[in-house]
C-alpha cells in the first residue's frame, strides 16, 4: 500500500499534459461549504482517478468565488468541450447561471 496518494493535480503538470497531447475526459464543478468552488477532473494520464485541480506549483486546491470563473477556466484553460457536473452546497444557490 502506498503511504500516500496524491488527490491533486498541479496546474502546471496538467498544462504539460496537454502540450504533449494529453486530454481531460471529464470535468465536476463541487461547491466547498464556504460558498466558493473547486474543480475536480480526470484526464487521460489520471489512470482514471478523479483528482482536484490545484495551484500551478503548490498543491493547495484552487478555490474560484465565482461558478462562472471556474465555468471559463474548465472551457478555456483545460480546453474541454464535454458536460460539465455542476454540484452546488445543498441550500445554496449559485450566483451565475451559464
Amino acid at each position: 500500500m502506498a503511504k500516500y496518494q496524491r488527490s491533486g493535480l498541479l496546474g502546471r503538470d496538467v498544462e504539460k499534459a496537454l502540450e504533449e497531447g494529453g486530454k481531460v475526459i471529464f470535468a465536476r464543478i463541487v461547491q466547498h461549504d464556504n460558498g466558493s468552488w473547486f474543480i475536480n477532473v480526470i484526464g487521460d494520464w489520471t489512470d482514471g482517478q478523479e483528482m482536484s485541480l490545484a495551484l500551478y506549483d503548490r498543491m493547495r486546491v484552487r478555490l474560484f468565488k465565482r461558478l462562472g470563473t471556474c465555468l471559463s477556466t474548465v472551457l478555456e484553460s483545460l480546453d474541454y468541450g464535454g458536460s460539465i457536473q455542476i454540484i452546488p452546497v445543498e441550500g445554496r444557490h449559485a450566483q451565475t447561471v451559464i
